[in-house]
């Protein structure tokens, strides 16, 4: 193998040892801020929110999606919105 191959193998070697590392600790660092902010007073107090908002919601997209296929004879509905 000529020098230049070898250098080019072993410093991309190099980089993806250095890159994993570090993107195994941005890893870490994001997931333990994520359960933390999940753990936390307001992450528990918002849950609670969409879990209650969540059946109107869902009604009213359901409601929403039955009066576009109405509009269009019972077909496919629409991707423009109606003004």
């Amino acid at each position: 193998m000529t020098a230049f191959k070898t250098g080019l193998v072993l410093g991309l070697g190099a980089g993806y040892v250095l890159g994993t590392r570090a993107g195994r600790e941005r890893y870490d660092q994001i997931s333990r801020v994520t359960k933390q902010a999940w753990d936390s007073q307001t992450g528990r107090r918002v849950r609670t929110e969409v879990v209650h908002a969540m059946p109107t919601a869902v009604s009213a997209a359901v409601e929403k999606v039955g009066e576009l296929r109405h509009r269009n004879g019972g077909g496919i509905p629409s991707a423009r919105i109606p003004a």
